[in-house]
């Protein structure tokens, strides 16, 4: 590990460790049942966020600023996607496969999504590059909370209407789902207040914040529930 930064070095650990994580969640979850699409979606959500730390591993050994910066925005829009699929997810358990799967609207909001995620690449010098760390504008940054922001209070919406209508049993267990997302929900956010350096010494905070991806990706996982 010559002329690695301490940087690197513990990043690098700790990403591997993430990544491995969340791919074997996300093959736990489809050996569940593979066809039902709810899983699918939950299993996509833990493999986007999965990709989306890969991106980070690479361009954390990177020195060239464009291929930082390119990365650094498809890794975030890796996240977007992956709190996406947690909605159709749970959107699935609400109304049914056959409602949301099967339904052009569904893929309306899929391409809506997308443009949505490509509006935030075109943002003008959304994302500069120090020392070769990525940092964004205030602009940039405001609209990846509204956007995560927006796609949270959904997923807890439907949580909420969803809860409703479960067996004590169920409800006990789609609050872990909830809890999972609101650690989830912290820990992002938190990343995205330190990529707009806008606080003196955040960074120490954000390490702090970012242990709780691990736990919500557990809590996320325990759960997935699914309606007979």
């Amino acid at each position: 590990m010559d002329g690695l930064t301490p940087r690197q070095i513990n990043f690098g650990v700790g990403f591997s460790i993430i990544v491995v994580f969340t791919i074997v969640l996300g093959i736990l979850i489809l050996r569940k049942d593979a066809k039902y699409w709810a899983n699918r979606f939950f299993a996509l959500t833990f493999f986007f966020f999965g990709a989306g730390i890969v991106l980070n591993l690479i361009y954390l050994f990177s020195y060239n600023p464009l291929v930082i910066a390119i990365l650094n925005y498809l890794s975030v829009s890796c996240i977007t996607s992956g709190t996406t699929c947690l909605l159709l997810g749970i959107l699935v358990i609400y109304k049914g496969e056959d409602v949301i799967v099967r339904n052009y609207l569904t893929y309306l909001f899929i391409i809506l999504m997308g443009v949505i995620i490509l509006i935030h690449g075109l943002i003008p010098n959304g994302v500069r590059i120090e020392f070769n760390i990525p940092k964004w504008s205030i602009t940039f940054g405001l609209y990846q909370i509204i956007l995560g922001q927006s796609i949270f209070f959904s997923i807890v919406y439907f949580s909420f209407k969803l809860h409703q209508e479960l067996t004590p049993p169920m409800q006990k267990k789609l609050k872990y789902f909830v809890i999972g997302l609101i650690f989830s929900n912290i820990s992002i956010t938190s990343i995205v207040i330190k990529n707009m350096d806008i606080i003196a010494g955040y960074q120490q905070i954000d390490s702090i914040f970012n242990l709780m991806m691990i736990f919500s990706f557990i809590f996320i996982y325990f759960g997935i529930i699914r309606r007979q």
